[in-house]
């Protein structure tokens, strides 16, 4: 019986390194899929940010400002959210109504 520590290894290695089949002649892989957001996200190249002299490659980042556009754009209505308790304790118990 393989202990936690090997399974977690296993499966940590097997979302690094395996893809799913999608369909026929597509291959998938999240973690590909999430690395390359992440780099893209912050003007970063999947290989090297340098050319073969060693000089900088400029990143021309065209994703950014939709996503800023697209944060601004939603707009939430803070008043229209009602925060409920789903825990009962004693500043959340119904109060018996006092009538003098």
């Amino acid at each position: 019986m393989k202990s936690i520590y090997s399974f977690v290894r296993e499966q940590r290695e097997n979302y690094r390194n395996q893809t799913v089949e999608i369909t026929l002649g597509y291959e998938y892989s999240q973690y590909e899929t999430l690395r390359t957001i992440e780099l893209y996200h912050n003007s970063k190249f999947l290989s090297r940010n340098k050319d073969s002299l060693g000089r900088v490659k400029p990143f021309y980042n065209i994703c950014k400002f939709r996503v800023n556009v697209a944060t601004r754009a939603t707009d939430l209505d803070t008043k229209d959210v009602q925060i409920e308790s789903d825990r009962v304790t004693q500043t959340t118990k119904p109060r018996a109504s006092c009538s003098t």
